[in-house]
């Protein structure tokens, strides 16, 4: 059986370029998305007395339950530049011009019109997400590492990722060698 789930990602420097070629108004939401591995919905529907000491609280809405979800996801450097100083704890952190909530109508046409000026292709705004799992495993971070910070329960779902994992047979071949052996 062969997993045909799509796997977009972009390398940093297209995601670099992306940040920087999008409209003001998204610039931040985008850097969010791609440094936190957010949802959009999860970006849209944070509000600041869900950033707590440095991290993002983020719900989702899975399974048949419908019960939601909360994972803490580290904020980074970036991510925290993006959110700027903390606001009204009820509020929005993300808002339109108007002081409006984000929605995905709204959103699109910022995200669409950035990746066609700078000529990616076939991106879409979930693929933010599949590239900060990506260069997380690139990078070394594990597996279930990995899995926690996007919210999946188990491992089957960041198994896409395994590929892109540097060395990760050999370095676990290896594990069987033998050393100071006498």
């Amino acid at each position: 059986k062969v997993d045909d789930a799509r796997c977009r990602w972009l390398t940093e420097g297209e995601r670099n370029a992306l940040i920087l070629a999008s409209e003001p108004e998204i610039t931040d939401m985008l850097t969010f998305l791609f440094y936190t591995g957010a949802r959009l919905g999860e970006m849209f529907n944070l509000v600041w007395k869900g950033v707590v000491d440095n991290k993002a609280m983020l719900g989702t809405r899975k399974g048949a339950s419908g019960k939601t979800r909360i994972r803490a996801v580290p904020l980074t450097a970036e991510s925290l530049a993006a959110i700027g100083p903390i606001g009204t704890p009820n509020k929005t952190v993300f808002t339109t011009a108007s002081d409006m909530m984000w929605t995905k109508d709204k959103f699109y046409p910022f995200f669409y019109r950035a990746t066609d000026s700078v000529g990616i292709e076939d991106f879409r705004p979930h693929d933010c997400r599949h590239t900060f799992a990506s260069h997380l495993v690139q990078k070394g971070a594990s597996l279930r590492a990995v899995a926690d910070l996007l919210g999946h329960s188990s491992l089957s779902m960041v198994m896409r990722y395994s590929h892109l994992a540097p060395s990760h047979l050999e370095d676990t071949v290896g594990l069987l060698g033998v050393s100071g052996a006498k």
